[in-house]
């Protein structure tokens, strides 16, 4: 990531660099053109030694081209300065009298010096302090030795008759305060700029640290398998380490008790399990936010409203400073909350953060759901295998039952043959039997009439079986009973 914006701010840079070289190169040409007007005017030959110096302007462009930005900034920031001092001197050789010069000469340069500073500011970032201080410098050189410089040459203000009495104090006083004032309203913007870039690369590197733990915790074969004891203290420690923080803690909410108690705490890369106890009764607030699944964020958490009931029994004993609690879901009901604790100073939590502590509650959602769902695999394919060995022992008993049938029938069968044919038979000789005797003899009636109900009875019982097995499969008494 620091290498991506090095380069970025490189390309940057020499962006910049080629720009401003443009555009000084036109302004050289615009105001050659400007003095070439003059000069219809007035005796001057000023713009072709402008338009001469112009092409100058182009260097840094051309270095650029041979990767030579460090060199090209440097020569950008120091050619508007000096160019601007050189012309000015031979300005003011070439028209040495108060005709063609007035005191505004000396004025007009200095204003073009000052806003020269400019140039370094935009080239150079902060964190390259010493070449911006070492490129500002050709600007303050040649504004301190404007008047020097000039005096060297005998173009001086006084040297050439102009008259002021406060030309020395003013032209300098008023230009140096422009100039500081200049040089300090950029190094001011410079650094809230170079702020901004810090903390806007500082949160780049901690987005993609989170991305980068995020994605392993998607790998993470406790998360996926419903691992749920496992992937709790797996997601305290990445937590811990990507927050940096103090300690992280794990709360299980109790819904028919009202409360959270503490399952796990890693501190001091120790996981321990305190079992710390928090009633609703005696955070009221605290527990409205957390049934409204909020995420609960405090900078200052002995002040902050959602957290300050805890300052006397809880924060202030441990020296908490900053809170960041996340709640997670137990199968689509508040299951608990992690919380992240900050002690001896505070801590700023950003979007970056509570983005992902809460991502590191639905990885515990996502676990307890697999593990639910396991347990559900889990108890089906049971149910399954008892069903199987149902099953199986069904067929086997129906088979049995059924070979049992096909005996019962076979016997029936045999005993209908019998009944038929080996009892009817002795049945038939006996009624033959007593019908001769009855023939024969007219005594003892009584006993005769015994005789041939009782036959006619076997009789009966006879038919009935035969009856009974044919139309029903079985016997019975109640198919034979008479």
């Amino acid at each position: 990531m620091k290498d991506y914006y090095l380069r970025e701010s490189f390309k940057r840079n020499v962006k910049l660099t080629d720009r401003i070289s443009v555009i000084l190169t036109v302004l050289m040409v615009l105001l050659g053109l400007v003095y070439f007007i003059v000069s219809l005017q007035r005796d001057t030959t000023l713009y072709i030694t402008i338009w001469l110096l112009a092409p100058i302007f182009l260097t840094p462009y051309v270095l650029n081209k041979f990767g030579l930005n460090k060199l090209s900034r440097f020569i950008l920031s120091t050619l508007l300065p000096i160019l601007a001092l050189v012309i000015s001197v031979l300005n003011k050789a070439g028209h040495n009298d108060v005709v063609f010069i007035n005191s505004v000469n000396y004025f007009d340069v200095r204003l073009v010096i000052i806003n020269s500073a400019i140039i370094p500011f935009i080239l150079y970032d902060l964190k390259e302090v010493k070449s911006l201080i070492l490129a500002a410098l050709p600007s303050f050189i040649a504004l301190a030795t404007f008047d020097p410089v000039h005096n060297y040459f005998n173009v001086g203000f006084y040297q050439l008759g102009l008259q002021s009495d406060d030309y020395f104090f003013s032209a300098n006083l008023y230009s140096g305060i422009t100039y500081f004032f200049i040089a300090f309203v950029l190094t001011n913007l410079k650094y809230q700029v170079y702020k901004s870039e810090s903390k806007t690369i500082e949160e780049n590197q901690k987005v993609k640290m989170y991305l980068e733990a995020l994605i392993k915790l998607g790998n993470s074969e406790s998360i996926n398998l419903g691992i749920v004891d496992k992937a709790k203290q797996e997601l305290l420690k990445v937590g811990k380490k990507c927050f940096g923080v103090s300690r992280i803690s794990l709360w299980n909410y109790h819904s028919d008790e009202g409360c959270i108690t503490c399952e796990y705490l890693f501190e001091n890369e120790v996981m321990t399990s305190p079992e710390t106890k928090l009633r609703a009764q005696d955070f009221p607030k605290y527990f409205v936010a957390l049934k409204k699944q909020q995420l609960i964020i405090a900078q200052d958490a002995v002040n902050d409203d959602m957290t300050n009931e805890f300052a006397q029994s809880y924060l202030e004993p441990l020296n908490i400073k900053s809170m960041m609690d996340a709640p997670f879901l137990n199968l689509g009901k508040l299951g608990g909350v992690i919380c992240c604790e900050q002690q001896d100073s505070f801590k700023d939590w950003g979007a970056a953060e509570s983005l992902f502590l809460k991502a590191l509650g639905d990885f515990l959602s996502y676990s307890i759901s697999v593990e639910a769902r396991m347990e559900q695999n889990k108890l089906l394919t049971a149910k399954n295998a008892e069903i199987t060995t149902i099953n199986d022992n069904l067929e086997r008993i129906v088979a049995d039952r059924t070979k049992e049938l096909e005996i019962k029938n076979v016997q029936l069968t045999e005993y209908a043959y019998i009944n038929s044919h080996i009892l009817r038979a002795p049945v038939a000789r006996i009624s033959g039997l007593y019908n001769l005797f009855k023939m024969q003899t007219q005594q003892n009636s009584e006993l005769l009439g015994h005789m041939s109900n009782s036959i006619h009875e076997l009789e009966e019982v006879t038919y009935k079986i035969n009856r009974a097995i044919e139309e029903h499969g079985e016997v019975s008494r109640d198919n034979i009973r008479l």
